[in-house]
């Protein structure tokens, strides 16, 4: 039976007013996560790691277009069904993320691992199989089966292990490696992803705008959460989302610290597996799974004909990552998409090598811009009113560039395939020498006309920069780009013509032209009365070369010589039209020069295609917040070398107090070592790095010490001294000294405090820090006498100094914050503002509350509700009443606590029993 439009229309609208409730599918809720910030060592040892949190990035102009065109073939309202349309589009696909993150979290589906060449992880093997056979970039017929067979069996209504059964005889998965385990969260703990629709950008996340947080962030984290409808608004709220051309939606994982759903350990091990998972049946289900007939009602078969992968981005909400650490083009690639997120992108464009007809291609960005700025607002978020005016600023300047590229590559392309079949290399080489009079093969003496000079000028030079075996600016990487695939998909409906065989062609034609320029007589063709006309170059050598300061005029000149001449290859078009732009190429130089031209287009073409192209399978994932993903990636920065350069200063130091116990002058470093060198105290005697002075004085080497150093109060060393009480001030000698890290969150990680934060070191636990332990005993004798003397002193007050005063670098040690803005919001309402002495606790992602009790139904109610406390009523050990951001009335929670019984000091509170307005228990967790 079939339905028509209008009833089709008819339902999906009843069933938007009616809600999501007769559907088995559903928006996820939202709740304010963790906010992360991080100075620009910390963003870059973050890249490594896989986020938790994200923004889904929607352009619906591709659906509207396919909308609004089937709206007027059946003669509808289209402004009305486009309307409709876009809230079901957005909302299929945020249902999508939501239905497959449930899929994954309950060990319904395996995570596909995102590196295949991880040799301590378990691969399962038909996946492997299939990841080496599919090409990068193309789609993958294999793969999509395979992913058929895993979706079968993941919507069959078993239970889990059952589903695990059946999956292992598709695939040999493992339990430990290839799913999200129930020990890797909260039994009974369902862990919902969150989501939100984001109006705009504001101190919710403030993390993208600076690093350490201040009492005025904190306190405008606060305000933004009491009045964060005017942020966000629910995913499946449409009359909220007035931009229908895209949508922002941010997302986030269940909270992943130790104690709550995740365990972070584990996250860090199959986090970028569940991204990858996500993106490859994301881009899958939309277009075969058949949950999406019902999701995208009455739509479906409408949608799965858009090119969802250049309709939806995913971005890292901060430093972390949705893929594994490479340095790869494709990565670089991607990552130069930030350039279109800028403000002054239009007036810029030319400038950009992303959009260069000769780009020098995206690792030269990691050169020239080794320190980016970074978390302060480095793409323009607060010079837009909403969150949709950047994105669709964003995703307007990506397009009009991708037509762009597209134009210029469907060009190149053509060129090829018509050229490259009508002429060879060897033939155009006897045609080029026709045209300059047998001076270019035959080696004649024959005057050429200034024309044919200027003409010969542009063909020796351009071929020479592009394509000469030494000076070509791309040649060496055409050598590497000309086995892609990528160029030959996007042409496959174009030509036939591979990019093998294009750059092929390019390569034969210039050694050809390059050798018969260098053989020419060069002074015998261009005598000392001629003058090059430099406008008659090609745009991109201008460009390239001149940098604009000449316009070209290249096409000008194709239009007067075709005014008395016919073309030397044309579309059939070209008899009827006679215009220039059916003219493939006018005389055999245009055509040598052309192919230089089009190379150059197929050369950016596969340079930047991960910018500019989504095949299927593909949806992006942009490091678009952290410039020192692909810079750490690619060992241009090293977020540990300040670090370690500060322990090496410091080792150094001792060493040389050691040392110089025993000597009896100073001794001083004359040059810096650089970090791990490995040598001797011998050697750099002997190698004349370290010289004796016997100039200096003790007392006036002291004053200066004291001058400079001042007192180490909370630095955070701990001095082991061996003496007697009766003599604390008998000489020293050093013995020896031991530098580690703290205990920090992650494992093996030196993460230290700034200098305002340093506190007595505990040695484990949540400090970050550095623990310096030094050691000494007392001498007498002739060896108290060399002790006594400024070295060992001076170099142990200095140690201490260059480390103390190398800790306070606020963007090369590795440094970060957390702020949950809930714990922010919650500290404003009990107290009116933020207290100064509660800056310290909540950077530290800590309540601060100042009672046991509220804290304690603080976390109560944060377990069991969405939303946060926004007032207290009444704090006592028995109970606890609060205002609730989700409750029209008041909540009382029934307390208990434990006193210590010596001091009868509450030690701890819990929550009892709580008493909650009927009208409020919808929505608990």
């Amino acid at each position: 039976m079939v339905v028509k439009l209008k009833q089709l229309i008819f339902i999906t609208t009843l069933f938007l007013i009616l809600g999501t409730s007769a559907n088995e599918f559903s928006t996820p809720q939202f709740d304010l996560h963790e906010l992360e910030f991080s100075n620009r060592a910390k963003c870059a040892v973050e890249s490594g790691k896989p986020t938790k949190s994200a923004f889904l990035m929607v352009s619906n102009v591709d659906a509207a277009k396919a909308i609004y065109r089937l709206a007027k073939f059946q003669g509808e309202d289209a402004g009305e069904m486009t309307k409709r349309g876009i809230n079901r589009f957005r909302f299929s696909v945020v249902s999508l993320v939501n239905l497959i993150h449930d899929t994954l979290t309950s060990k319904h589906l395996p995570l596909l691992p995102a590196d295949i060449t991880i040799a301590d992880k378990h691969i399962p093997s038909r996946y492997k199989s299939i990841m080496n056979t599919c090409r990068q970039g193309e789609y993958c017929e294999q793969l999509d089966d395979y992913l058929a067979d895993l979706w079968e069996i993941a919507n069959k209504n078993w239970n889990a292990e059952t589903k695990k059964a059946y999956l292992s005889k598709i695939d040999n998965f493992h339990s430990r490696d290839n799913y999200l385990n129930s020990n890797d969260y909260k039994r009974n703990t369902k862990p919902a992803m969150t989501c939100a629709y984001l109006k705009r950008f504001s101190p919710l996340q403030a993390h993208l705008f600076g690093t350490k947080p201040d009492k005025f962030a904190l306190d405008s984290i606060a305000d933004a959460v009491k009045n964060q409808s005017e942020k966000y608004a629910n995913c499946d709220d449409f009359d909220a989302q007035e931009n229908l051309q895209v949508a922002a939606y941010e997302i986030n994982l269940p909270n992943l610290k130790k104690g709550n759903i995740f365990i972070e350990e584990k996250w860090l091990k199959k986090g970028f597996d569940y991204w990858h998972t996500m993106k490859l049946f994301l881009s899958f289900a939309f277009r075969k799974a058949p949950e999406m007939d019902r999701l995208a009602f009455p739509f479906g078969n409408l949608f799965r004909g858009i090119n969802l992968e250049e309709s939806v981005m995913l971005v890292p909400n901060g430093c972390r990552s949705m893929a594994p650490a490479k340095c790869d083009g494709d990565r670089l690639a991607l990552n130069s998409i930030r350039e279109f997120a800028k403000k002054d992108f239009a007036s810029n464009a030319g400038k950009l090598d992303i959009l260069s007809e000769t780009p020098v291609g995206p690792d030269d960005a990691l050169v020239e811009d080794m320190i980016p700025s970074v978390n302060i607002d480095e793409l323009e978020l607060a010079d837009h009113r909403t969150t949709s005016a950047w994105l669709e600023k964003f995703s307007g300047n990506l397009s009009s560039s991708r037509a762009l590229l597209k134009k210029r590559l469907i060009k190149a392309i053509n060129h090829f395939s018509f050229v490259s079949k009508a002429i060879s290399a060897d033939d155009l080489m006897r045609k080029l020498d026709e045209q300059f009079d047998g001076v270019l093969l035959s080696g004649k003496r024959t005057q050429l006309s200034a024309r044919q000079q200027n003409e010969l000028y542009y063909l020796c030079g351009e071929f020479s920069f592009s394509q000469h075996e030494k000076w070509s600016f791309i040649r060496g990487n055409l050598e590497i780009l000309q086995k892609a695939k990528f160029v030959d998909d996007l042409a496959s409906q174009i030509a036939q013509v591979t990019t093998n065989e294009s750059f092929n062609y390019f390569m034969s034609l210039g050694d050809k032209i390059n050798q018969a320029c260098y053989n020419l007589r060069q002074h015998d063709v261009w005598n000392d009365e001629f003058e090059l006309n430099r406008e008659g170059f090609m745009p991109w050598y201008t460009k390239k070369i001149y940098e604009n300061k000449f316009r070209s005029k290249h096409g000008d000149n194709i239009r007067d010589y075709l005014r008395s001449n016919q073309p030397l290859l044309a579309f059939p078009s070209y008899e009827r039209s006679g215009s220039v732009d059916d003219v493939i190429c006018a005389h055999s130089s245009d055509c040598a020069r052309k192919t230089v031209e089009a190379t150059l287009a197929l050369y950016s073409a596969t340079q930047y295609a991960s910018t500019f192209w989504s095949l299927e399978e593909k949806i992006k994932s942009p490091d678009l917040f952290n410039p020192y993903a692909e810079r750490t990636a690619c060992k241009v920065y090293d977020p540990w070398f300040k670090t370690r350069s500060l322990l090496f200063g410091f080792l150094w130091d001792m060493g040389q107090a050691a040392a110089s116990a025993f000597v009896p002058g100073m001794i001083y470093t004359k040059a810096d070592l650089q970090p791990k060198m490995v040598t001797s105290f011998k050697q750099l005697v002997s190698d004349g790095k370290l010289q004796y002075d016997t100039q200096y004085t003790k007392q006036s080497v002291m004053m200066s010490v004291s001058a400079d150093f001042g007192p180490l109060t909370g630095a955070p060393c701990a001095v082991s001294i061996n003496r007697s009480a009766n003599n604390p001030l008998a000489p020293l000698r050093f013995t020896g000294i031991t530098a580690g890290a703290c205990s920090t969150r992650e494992n093996h990680e030196l993460n230290v405090q700034s200098a305002s934060d340093i506190g007595p070191n505990k040695g484990s636990g949540s400090s970050e820090c550095v623990a310096c332990f030094l050691n000494f005993e007392s001498v007498s004798g002739a060896v108290a006498y060399h002790t006594s003397n400024v070295g060992p002193t001076f170099f142990i007050f200095r140690g201490l100094y260059n480390l103390y005063q190398g800790l306070k670098d606020p963007h090369n040690i590795p440094r970060s914050w957390n702020v949950h803005p809930y714990d922010a919001a919650e500290t404003k309402a009990r107290f009116g503002e933020i207290p100064k002495n509660c800056i310290r606790k909540l950077i530290k992602g800590e309540s601060c509350l100042q009672s046991t009790c509220a804290s304690a139904a603080s976390d109560y109610l944060r377990e069991k509700m969405h939303g946060y406390i926004t007032g207290f009523t009444k704090i006592s050990n028995n109970s606890v009443k609060v205002w609730h951001s989700l409750c029209n009335g008041q909540i009382e929670l029934i307390t208990s606590v434990s006193r210590d019984h010596d001091s009868n000091e509450v030690k701890s509170c819990r929550v009892r029993k709580m008493l909650i307005p009927r009208n409020c228990m919808g929505n608990y967790k």
